[in-house]
C-alpha cells in the first residue's frame, strides 16, 4: 500500500496525508498533526478488513496503534476521508490475451459481493471512462442519490485518466488496484492500493 500510494501521489493521484509509523508514541504526534479525524491501519496485509487490521477514528490513538503493532511490523496513520458519497475500485491489469484491462465498480468491502464492475481495454478517452462509470448499478450515487451531494464527476474521471497513464507509461507494473478510491463532491482519493 505504502509503494503504491507513493507512486499514485508521483503521478497525481491524491492520497491522504499520513505516515507509516513504527511506534504508538510516533503515532499520536503523526495523528495530532493530521486535521479531522485519522485512520490508522496495519501494514504488511492486502485484505486489511480481514485480518483486523483497520482502525477508524479510533478514540485513542495510542492505545489503538499499540493493538496493531503487537501484530504489525508498522501502521500507517492517515487523515480519513470522511465526505464520501461512493466508494469505487479502480483497477488495471494486464490479461495475458488482451493486455491492459481498466476495471472500474463498486468498491469498499463489498467488492466482490456486489459485482458492480466494467471491464475497459486500454487505451481508453475520458468519454469512454465517463460512460463506464456512469453505467454502473452505484451510479446515482455519483450523481446525488436522494437529495445527497453529487460527486465531481469530472475530477474522477481525471484521476482515472492518470491512473490508467501511469500504468500504460509503467511496462514493470502488472497491477494496480485502488480500493476504495472514496469520490466526494470535489474530488477523489486512494484511500487504500495494491501494486504489483
Amino acid at each position: 500500500e505504502v509503494g503504491a500510494k507513493r507512486l499514485l501521489r508521483e503521478h497525481g493521484v491524491p492520497v491522504p496525508d499520513g505516515a507509516v509509523c513504527a511506534d504508538a508514541e510516533v503515532a499520536v504526534d503523526m495523528a495530532t498533526g493530521l486535521p479531522g479525524p485519522v485512520v490508522l491501519k496495519g501494514i504488511g496485509v492486502a485484505h486489511k478488513t480481514e485480518h483486523d487490521a483497520v482502525r477508524l477514528d479510533p478514540p485513542d490513538v495510542g492505545a489503538a496503534a499499540a493493538e496493531l503493532l503487537a501484530r504489525f511490523p508498522a501502521v500507517l496513520v492517515e487523515r480519513l476521508v470522511v465526505d464520501g458519497v461512493a466508494e469505487l475500485l479502480v483497477g488495471v491489469h494486464t490479461d495475458p490475451v488482451f493486455g491492459p484491462v481498466l476495471s472500474l465498480g463498486s468498491g469498499g468491502v463489498l467488492t466482490e459481493l456486489v459485482r458492480d464492475v466494467a471491464h475497459l481495454l486500454l487505451p481508453v478517452d475520458a468519454a469512454e471512462i465517463r460512460r463506464a462509470l456512469l453505467g454502473l448499478r452505484c451510479a446515482p450515487l455519483l450523481t446525488g442519490y436522494r437529495g445527497a451531494p453529487a460527486a465531481d464527476v469530472d475530477e474522477l474521471v481525471a484521476v482515472v485518466e492518470r491512473v490508467v497513464e501511469l500504468v500504460l507509461g509503467a511496462p514493470e507494473v502488472v497491477t494496480l488496484e485502488i480500493n476504495p478510491l472514496i469520490v466526494t463532491a470535489t474530488g477523489a482519493w486512494a484511500c487504500d492500493a495494491l501494486l504489483v
